[in-house]
């Protein structure tokens, strides 16, 4: 609830999801525009008004449910309403139900992230292409 309560004030854009009985955050997302100094930048292919979806999360006893896509839909449905034209969002190849509900409303892979580690100095860089092996097989991914 702390990275909630900051999140909010500093104006960021948030869903959450409650539970109707408990009122218990079972998931959420935050929305933050895409600016040329981001690293993603680069990858978009319409560098007009694009937000990233920065967290999202889904408490483990509600996996499953289709929540998160519930979450990334209603959240690109409020961007586009505040003047938003693209979304993007970093999915990681480790979390293969993410990374298939992605493709499954309408994502596209752009790109990859790639985090590099020497003597202890860590950078993260996003570059063009992706593994199509590594995706998960949906027929989205694969058309």
């Amino acid at each position: 609830m702390a990275t909630v309560n900051e999140r909010f004030g500093a104006g960021v854009p948030c869903i959450l999801a409650t539970d109707s009985d408990s009122s218990q955050v079972i998931g959420g997302c935050w929305c933050r525009k895409v600016t040329p100094g981001s690293m993603l930048w680069p990858l978009l292919p319409n560098r007009g008004v694009v937000f990233e979806i920065s967290t999202l999360f889904v408490d483990p006893d509600y996996r499953g449910k289709n929540l998160g896509s519930i979450l990334v839909e209603y959240a690109c449905s409020m961007m586009k309403g505040r003047g938003f034209n693209g979304c993007v969002s970093l999915v990681w190849y480790t979390r293969p139900a993410s990374v298939k509900a992605h493709l499954k409303i309408g994502f596209k892979p752009v790109g990859e992230k790639v985090t590099l580690s020497f003597l202890g100095v860590r950078r993260s860089h996003v570059h063009p292409g992706f593994r199509q092996e590594r995706l998960p097989s949906t027929s989205k991914a694969s058309s």
